[in-house]
């Protein structure tokens, strides 16, 4: 459909605003971050505007996204091969000026580069990219929406039980692409850190490590012709060989940063 002016020259105002509801799943191993989102439009319709008082003061209506134009604002450094396919169904408010705002609901599988040095007290920051797929700055003008600014909205935010969330930002930036010459793409970056909830890793790993790390000091009191000594050198060697492993599936198979626990591990 085409874009809702009546100059063509003009660009579209598209107001932009995230809502968090959600931390699904972090995938460390797949470098995958699960959330739900609701994405807040809002645009002026030149097309869909009338006169209250020709329509027994109707001032407002609400249309199916199918039937007008909506912006095409996609998630750069999305994951999700099936997102091209996702259709919305939340309707479209539409006031009688014109304005439309549009409160679409998703399920965001985005890709976000993990760091597993400090792990399992690490922090990991994730980014969300949006933009429009096609219209470039000089027709769909993306920005934040003026009731929130450059914020990620928690009102609606269900805490994690492994993640605790540290921070969250915003701000705009234009691109340009070889592609296009000099034509401004202009994206909305939204920034989320957030730190690993240790207590379960410490009674799995941390307490078992130091545990064992003292039954190795053990060891060597006592008297090599003791024949448990080997024995209770093979469990431990099995048992470290064990924590290992446990390491090993939580932490994504990247040698750009290697867990300081596994390094320690591996040397006792």
């Amino acid at each position: 459909m085409a874009r809702p002016v009546f100059n063509s020259s003009r660009a579209v105002d598209v107001q932009f605003a995230m809502t968090l509801v959600q931390l699904l799943d972090f995938d460390e191993t797949k470098q995958l971050l699960i959330t739900s989102v609701w994405k807040s439009y809002q645009w002026i319709d030149e097309n869909l505007s009338w006169n209250p008082a020709d329509y027994d003061g109707l001032e407002d209506i609400r249309l199916p996204p199918s039937i007008t134009w909506t912006p095409d604002i996609v998630l750069y450094n999305n994951a999700d091969e099936q997102y091209n396919r996702e259709i919305h169904h939340e309707l479209l408010a539409v006031m009688h000026n014109g304005l439309v705002k549009w409160i679409p609901s998703a399920i965001y599988r985005s890709s976000c580069p993990v760091n597993m040095a400090n792990f399992p007290f690490d922090v990991q920051t994730c980014h969300f990219k949006f933009g429009s797929w096609t219209y470039d700055g000089n027709k769909l003008n993306l920005h934040f929406l003026n009731s929130t600014g450059p914020n990620i909205d928690l009102r609606e935010y269900v805490n994690s039980s492994e993640w605790d969330m540290l921070s969250c930002e915003a701000k705009r930036s234009i691109r340009y692409y070889p592609c296009c010459g000099s034509d401004p793409y202009p994206e909305l970056i939204y920034s989320v850190t957030v730190r690993r909830r240790t207590a379960f890793y410490i009674v799995v790993l941390i307490l078992p490590c130091i545990l064992l790390s003292c039954l190795t000091v053990v060891m060597f009191w006592f008297p090599p012709q003791r024949p448990d000594r080997t024995g209770l050198g093979m469990s431990l060697f099995s048992s470290f060989f064990v924590l290992l492993l446990i390491l090993v599936q939580s932490s994504p198979p990247t040698s750009a940063s290697i867990s300081l626990l596994g390094i320690i591990i591996v040397l006792m």
